[in-house]
């Protein structure tokens, strides 16, 4: 049978998603670009699974920190007070929904390797699984009203 349009792009998008991943990390760690809220250096690579390429370019635009040396000389990075509003709006809601997103795809995991159904159903599973994985950005100010939420 031959791959589906979706499939194909699937197998482009995937590898890229995974290198620009990569690419942050290295820029992050080996480069010493370190985000002035480290939970951050975790969030960054994290959204670049799934937004790949294009998230590669919201990072180089104003998510990268500044190296190591250039903190060191006086210059500071305010993280998200820097930029206009939209922008710091924009990182909370990355930081949220890779938390999300890593709650979603560990819950998934788990499901399938316990077999768990819940009213018959894995995907009532998946979800209840997700959703308790999660609570503490349920409670959190900068995800309501978004995904997490609602999980």
């Amino acid at each position: 049978m031959p791959p589906t349009a979706l499939a194909s792009f699937a197998a482009v998008y995937v590898p890229l998603s995974l290198v620009t991943a990569l690419a942050v990390l290295a820029d992050i760690f080996m480069v010493g670009r370190r985000q002035p809220m480290a939970i951050m250096d975790a969030v960054w690579p994290l959204t670049k699974l799934y937004w790949g390429p294009l998230g590669l370019i919201v990072y180089g635009w104003f998510g990268r920190a500044p190296g190591a040396g250039a903190r060191d000389h006086g210059h500071h990075h305010h993280g998200h007070a820097s930029g206009p509003m939209w922008q710091a709006t924009f990182k909370g809601a990355t930081h949220c929904g890779a938390g999300c997103a890593l709650a979603d795809f560990i819950g998934d995991w788990i499901v399938a390797a316990s077999g768990f159904a819940l009213l018959g159903s894995s995907l009532v599973s998946c979800w209840r699984i997700c959703s308790v994985s999660r609570p503490s950005m349920r409670r959190s100010r900068r995800c309501s009203g978004s995904a997490c939420a609602t999980g």
